[in-house]
């Protein structure tokens, strides 16, 4: 289930439950403060945010496969052992022995105390919520949301927000597309209102338009802006990916430049289909409003 912090509190969205957010971290039983521990503060808290490495499970297959690929690399690198001659030559490079052993030695420590995205849950033993799991758990893991749908779609789609228009702008690497049917099955498989997204509109993923325009009954409009497309980068919509990846973390002048570019181009562009939106719905309210005087 996704989780959700704001300045005032933090919650589990799917069971609709919340702790005010001083009091988030503290250790509850039963609904009911045992250990109250002292507020987090923001940089905690940040940290806590992007912990896509949270996930316990995952993360000891990765290394487990990583351990793998260093000692199956160091076994195939002393190919010129039995061309020397010197009989007293080390089979393995002594400097990369010892590499091994640290690395190994810090993820032994780092498994035996996992602390990454790690948390008191304040639903423990409390019987006012559906999830045995989740109520048998004393310590939760939460993971960076965009491991799941890197765009907060469950978030801004709480009832009680009552949204009308989603500006969807989408800065993932890969398919433009692929946060937006994400968030369309996400809201399937919890009967929230979405608008029918065409997919046969969604099939060009490497030349889209610069905007894709959703509407539905009851449910919010949604307007959709892939990073990079055929008119703020036309024919240049792949290179462009491939050159401002989202793993990428360092930018000189001229590259943040051109990324900044692009991505004012999608609003400017749109600027006039974007106040359409807004005056259909308002329009469309207003309507409604003075039908049901």
């Amino acid at each position: 289930t996704w989780f959700e912090f704001t300045p005032h509190e933090a919650s589990f969205l799917g069971h609709r439950a919340s702790v005010d957010i001083k009091y988030f971290g503290s250790e509850f039983e039963g609904g009911v403060v045992k250990t109250k521990k002292k507020e987090m503060n923001i940089s905690y808290h940040r940290g806590l945010w992007g912990s896509c490495i949270g996930s316990k499970e995952e993360n000891i297959k990765f290394i487990k496969e990583m351990l793998s690929s260093c000692f199956t690399e160091l076994l195939g690198s002393p190919s010129t052992h039995h061309e020397s001659q010197d009989d007293n030559q080390a089979f393995f490079p002594t400097e990369s022995i010892m590499n091994i052993s640290r690395i190994v030695h810090k993820t032994n420590k780092c498994l035996l105390h996992w602390k990454w995205g790690s948390i008191n849950n304040f639903l423990y033993k409390f019987s006012g919520i559906n999830s045995a799991e989740l109520m048998e758990d004393k310590i939760i893991s939460l993971i960076d949301a965009g491991v799941a749908i890197n765009c907060a779609y469950p978030l801004i789609l709480r009832p009680e927000r009552k949204v009308k228009l989603i500006l969807s702008f989408d800065y993932s690497s890969g398919d433009p597309f692929k946060t937006l049917k994400q968030a369309v099955e996400y809201c399937r498989q919890n009967s929230i209102p979405f608008p029918e997204v065409d997919e046969n509109l969604l099939q060009d993923e490497n030349n889209p338009s610069d905007v894709y325009i959703f509407r539905g009954e009851n449910a919010p409009t949604v307007m959709h802006f892939p990073l990079f497309n055929t008119v703020n980068v036309p024919g240049h919509v792949t290179d462009s990916r491939s050159e401002f990846k989202s793993v990428r973390c360092m930018y000189n002048k001229e590259d943040f430049s051109k990324l900044l570019q692009a991505a004012k181009l999608n609003v400017s562009n749109n600027k006039d289909n974007i106040l359409k939106e807004i005056r259909h719905i308002m329009d469309s309210s207003n309507r409604k409003n003075s039908y049901s005087l």
